[in-house]
């Protein structure tokens, strides 16, 4: 994992600690954004309808968070949004192939989804001066894992209208 914040003048420290037993990802900065990355997988992921993302998040500021997602294919970014409370360590599974396009993307290739394309870049954008990770997994689920937390009324909403794709 690597990081980015807003302000380039800032220093970003990462580093690891144990949080209750697991090993945690933590980034300390400035304020404003503090976003982990992964810029590039060590092995693209081909996505499908199974393909899942579970990790536990915790900020010193509420917001709401995208996780971007890079699509090696399209060269275009989609994300899922979550509300993240300041403080509370945050429990996050997102299918990707429910992911909505974000943004970019080559002219000639239609942004028509994750399914069947490679994952190549994790990104949640988080703000604050203090954001930690841990139980960060990408696996294959059985079909009966619940995404979690709930999205934002603002992005059901958009998904009801069709103007983001489900």
């Amino acid at each position: 994992w690597q990081a980015w914040c807003e302000h380039p003048e800032n220093h970003i420290s990462t580093g690891t600690a144990v949080v209750d037993g697991h090993n945690v990802l933590e980034l300390k900065g400035k304020g404003g954004w503090l976003t982990p990355i992964i810029f590039k997988l060590p092995k693209p992921v081909l996505c499908t309808e199974k393909t899942m993302l579970h990790f536990k998040i915790w900020a010193d500021q509420p917001i709401e968070c995208d996780i971007n997602i890079g699509n090696m294919e399209e060269q275009a970014q989609y994300a899922h949004t979550f509300d993240l409370k300041a403080n509370e360590w945050t429990e996050v599974q997102r299918y990707f192939a429910k992911s909505y396009y974000k943004f970019h993307g080559k002219p000639d290739i239609p942004n028509d989804g994750f399914l069947g394309d490679h994952i190549e870049l994790i990104q949640v954008a988080t703000q604050g001066t203090h954001v930690m990770m841990s139980e960060i997994e990408i696996f294959e689920a059985d079909g009966t894992e619940k995404e979690m937390p709930p999205e934002p009324a603002h992005i059901i909403q958009r998904r009801q209208q069709k103007d983001i794709a489900i």
